[in-house]
């Protein structure tokens, strides 16, 4: 069965997922040949270069060759090619979710109108653009004040402020980066799915407290929770994923918030099948919706969902949009613990030297991943699309000892930046 998927940096753990079809990725032309060469072991899988952008010659495009390959659906792994696969599927009659949940889900500005709708809690928000007063923003948000593009990916472009300096600074610099006048969008791999609507950028409520990570799997309107992961407590100025982990800190009757807040949100952007990527941050006591993305999770989400709950998320989602093979029997975690992280640049530059990974030594570590080497130009949060040295993968039956290795992990690497 022939499967469709676009994505800007398709991995080879996806491909392994997808052996029992034949794939057809669809990236972008200046990665391309690089790509191809790259996967050239998976014949199971071929490399299609496209302009990277929801332009009518993007989509008549894949459409084109969607016909010629007799591609049965296309698969929602890659937020930035969602409303890409949203309009092919439309035009092709394929199943996939509508214009408008695809949309939605890709502006942080809709999905809280929609949300606030349905009387769902989300952050209070305002649109902001370039002369939009400071005082205006504050006396409606209080004294600090979220900023963020609206179709932003893995909180890219986003700050807390705490005064007008800061406020002016990041719009100054924000609506450069979105106008490709900065160094950053340069070299930025979701770039190209930034800035659409006429409403770019957003300002929020600050949320102050525990901040929860979830995926949802929806098989014919039922929802089923693959783990709620904590994240690491960040009070700002930046938001890079520096930790998650499983089980959560979180109280039975949290839990049962949070729950509810992402069934509601599945009923709300009426998805029937497919699956969700939900980001959830309480204020006051109370869980607010601030993302709700329609893929799996990134970095190491899947990898813990299939050792937590037996479940290779990328298979499910194309047994689901092909409509073929018998769903995966889901189990329960148990005392099983989990906690993924990764090392955040703390500046742009050059990295001139990196040292400690060759003396690591972690009980619980099953997988690091480096990013980068010695000689790579780094850009840093927050308008960084790959702010990570690493990423790792911590597994075992105690999870304070898991945070002891995370932090030794994040002590005894050492880089340089020039």
């Amino acid at each position: 069965m022939q499967v469709g998927v676009i994505h800007a940096y398709p991995n080879e753990e996806l491909l392994v997922s997808l052996s029992g079809y034949v794939v057809h990725l669809f990236v972008p032309e200046k990665d391309a040949g690089a790509m191809a060469d790259q996967f050239s072991k998976y014949h199971h899988v071929t490399v299609h270069a496209v302009y990277f952008e929801e332009s009518n010659e993007t989509i008549n495009k894949i459409t084109e060759i969607a016909k010629k390959h007799q591609i049965t659906c296309f698969l929602p792994l890659y937020e930035g090619g969602i409303i890409m696969s949203s309009l092919v599927s439309l035009a092709l009659k394929l199943p996939f979710y509508s214009l408008s949940s695809a949309v939605t889900s890709r502006n942080k500005y809709y999905l809280k109108l929609l949300m606030q709708s349905a009387f769902l809690a989300t952050p209070e928000s305002v649109p902001v653009f370039p002369y939009t007063p400071y005082q205006d923003v504050r006396s409606v948000l209080g004294e600090r004040i979220v900023l963020k593009v609206v179709d932003s990916m893995n909180s890219q472009a986003v700050i807390v402020v705490d005064c007008e300096k800061e406020y002016q600074q990041y719009l100054h610099q924000v609506f450069h980066y979105l106008n490709h006048e900065s160094p950053e969008s340069a070299v930025d791999r979701n770039r190209f799915c930034y800035g659409r609507d006429h409403v770019k950028v957003i300002a929020q409520e600050f949320c102050d407290g525990v901040e929860v990570n979830l995926d949802v799997l929806v098989r014919a309107g039922q929802v089923t929770l693959l783990g709620i992961f904590e994240k690491a407590r960040t009070k700002g100025p930046f938001f890079p994923e520096s930790m998650s982990f499983y089980p959560s800190t979180l109280t039975n009757e949290q839990q049962n918030q949070i729950t509810e807040t992402a069934k509601k949100a599945v009923q709300v952007m009426q998805i029937s099948n497919g699956v969700a990527h939900i980001e959830i941050r309480y204020k006051e006591g109370k869980p607010k919706l601030l993302d709700m993305g329609l893929r799996p999770g990134g970095a190491f989400t899947i990898k813990a969902i299939k050792e937590l709950y037996s479940v290779d998320l990328v298979a499910e989602i194309a047994k689901l949009m092909t409509g073929e093979g018998e769903p995966a029997m889901i189990t329960e975690p148990g005392d099983l613990a989990v906690l993924y992280g990764g090392i955040i640049f703390p500046q742009s530059g050059q990295i001139s030297g990196i040292e400690g990974f060759d003396k690591l030594v972690i009980a619980d570590l099953k997988e690091l991943r480096v990013l980068v080497k010695e000689g790579s130009r780094i850009v840093a949060p927050p308008f960084s699309a790959q702010p990570h040295l690493c990423y790792y993968y911590l597994q075992g039956d105690d999870p304070k000892r898991l945070y002891k290795e995370h932090c030794l992990i994040q002590q005894q690497i050492k880089f340089q930046i020039e």
